[in-house]
């Protein structure tokens, strides 16, 4: 049971899968409806350490892993949702993403803080409570010559104030979690191989 996944209802709105060859995002990109940037990026949130992601399997606070652990569980330790109160549960938020395409995303929220990725490589920093907006960026994509499944994006890995995706163009890429801003980027594969979009990025030590 994941109260985040519950609270994230409608997050993007689901739309024609495209799988082809080159792709571009600008045709899927909505205007002037996405949710804009509202807000500075909260004080509360902190860089994630070695001894956090060790951790996260008894953590109920946060959610630091795509898949909650190292092990995969996708077991959810809290206990404030439960047998008797599940029923009252209602969405807390609606929050509308840039890009009208499908979403496979597990977000990761550190101390309230949510991050989420969308077909095409985009990502969002988000409050997980009220669903407004810190910041949003998205990876230039270079040519795609092969998409396995779809133009999707599997999320981020969190450590030591950085997050990293991998992206359909077989990319690497890291960022600065309180602001969006792309530190480095690295050719991991050959964009031709079609299973870059596939990769959800784990960080151990």
């Amino acid at each position: 049971m994941l109260p985040i996944s519950m609270r994230f209802v409608g997050a993007a709105a689901a739309s024609v899968l495209a799988i082809g060859c080159v792709v571009s995002a600008t045709a899927q990109e909505v205007a002037g409806s996405a949710t804009v940037t509202a807000r500075p990026m909260s004080s509360k949130l902190v860089p994630v350490t070695q001894v956090m992601l060790d951790g996260a399997a008894k953590d109920a606070k946060n959610w630091i892993h795509s898949n909650g652990n190292y092990d995969q569980t996708r077991f959810y330790p809290g206990a404030l949702i439960n047998a008797t109160n599940v029923g009252k549960l209602k969405p807390a938020f609606v929050f509308q993403t840039a890009v009208l395409e499908s979403m496979e995303t597990a977000p990761i929220v550190v101390n309230g803080v949510m991050f989420l990725t969308t077909s095409f490589n985009h990502v969002y920093a988000i409050d997980a409570t009220t669903g407004e907006e810190y910041w949003h960026c998205k990876h230039k994509l270079g040519p795609i010559i092969t998409v396995c499944c779809g133009n999707n994006n599997r999320g981020v890995a969190v450590s030591e104030g950085k997050l990293f995706m991998g992206t359909i163009d077989a990319k690497l890429v890291a960022r600065d979690a309180k602001t969006g801003k792309q530190l480095w980027e690295t050719q991991i594969a050959g964009p031709e191989k079609g299973y870059a979009e596939t990769m959800v990025p784990a960080v151990v030590e």
